[in-house]
């Protein structure tokens, strides 16, 4: 990444010398990916503006659709959903219109996966269906893989294990006769979370260690430290309290800021379950702190613990029903236990 950087860099100079806009917020938008990749988010976000900036100037729609979808993208990891939305859905018109299938398909993709994160499973769907089906129309590998995989996550959440597995299967054999690694690892952490709702717990850490070593090589970070906080629940499972320090202690708070939600109450909740460490303030950016079931049910726990009441225990319980997920059984299990 460093080289890429480097590369890049110098050819933004040359661009700049002989006033090549466009050209220059294309490179711009090469840069901001490769923050992308290494999970430095904020300063991708700044040279797309920039690169946008340039792109408007120079009147070309396509490279203006591209940059507003990278831009999404970013908003998205920041938690900045509207916004992404509106920019996504601005740069699928630019490019419906233009007649540009292939990047129609990332587009969905990324709309797909922005509806998912704002709860909204009924049109994450319908968005990468429409990907899948222009996917297979043009004979698109990646597209075919990365919608498939997005798919089967959206069938996690609606609790769809069986549905879920098949896509998220198929996802992963296509991404390895792509030699997509990325690919590959971001649909093996959600292809882990079936593994553990069927109780395949050693075939569950299984698949997360292949998906951290793929991060690792990429020398992404986010995606490192979200595999961890997956293993150490695993590990919190089935009671390996040892084992959980140790994978926490391997995780980098910055990082852990830059996470999904979900992924940040987990790790917030073993800490401070295992070791009785509060760290839910600290690491939850006041902007994110919003009423989801997670972050709610993160500050029961605390409360819980604070005041040992049995009515917030019964709630807690109540709630765990409703996640149907084991890990955050075995959180309430252990405070049942103390």
């Amino acid at each position: 990444y460093k080289e890429a950087l480097e590369h890049y860099t110098n050819a933004k100079s040359l661009f700049e010398k002989i006033n090549r806009k466009s050209s220059v917020a294309s490179v711009l938008t090469n840069i901001s990916q490769v923050y992308m990749y290494t999970g430095d988010f904020e300063r991708a976000g700044e040279v797309l503006i920039k690169a946008l900036e340039l792109a408007k100037d120079t009147g070309n729609r396509f490279l203006v659709a591209a940059i507003l979808n990278n831009l999404s993208m970013v908003q998205m990891q920041e938690d900045r959903y509207e916004e992404a939305l509106k920019n996504a859905e601005e740069s699928l018109k630019i490019v419906t219109n233009l007649g540009n299938k292939h990047a129609a398909i990332h587009i969905l993709i990324n709309i797909g996966r922005l509806y998912l994160n704002l709860d909204k499973s009924e049109q994450a769907l319908k968005s990468l269906k429409q990907a899948l089906d222009l996917s297979r129309d043009i004979e698109y590998k990646w597209g075919i893989a990365t919608s498939m995989g997005n798919i089967g996550f959206a069938h996690i959440k609606e609790k769809d294990y069986e549905k879920a597995e098949k896509y998220l299967a198929d996802s992963i054999e296509i991404s390895r006769q792509l030699g997509d690694r990325y690919g590959v690892a971001s649909a093996l952490k959600p292809f882990a979370e079936i593994m553990i709702h069927k109780k395949e717990y050693q075939r569950a850490l299984n698949i997360l260690e292949e998906a951290l070593e793929i991060f690792e090589s990429l020398n992404n970070k986010i995606g490192a430290a979200s595999v961890r906080v997956g293993l150490a629940s695993v590990h919190f499972i089935i009671g390996e309290w040892k084992k959980v320090r140790e994978i926490l202690q391997e995780i980098v708070e910055e990082d852990i800021r830059e996470m999904d939600v979900e992924d940040v109450v987990k790790y917030a909740l073993m800490r401070l379950v295992v070791d009785g460490e509060d760290v839910l303030n600290k690491i939850l950016q006041k902007e994110r702190i919003k009423s989801t079931k997670e972050i709610v049910f993160a500050f029961d726990v605390r409360e819980y613990m604070q005041k040992k009441d049995r009515e917030i225990l019964e709630r807690l319980k109540n709630q765990s029903r409703e996640f149907d997920n084991p890990f955050y059984y075995k959180i309430v299990e252990k405070l049942s236990s103390v």
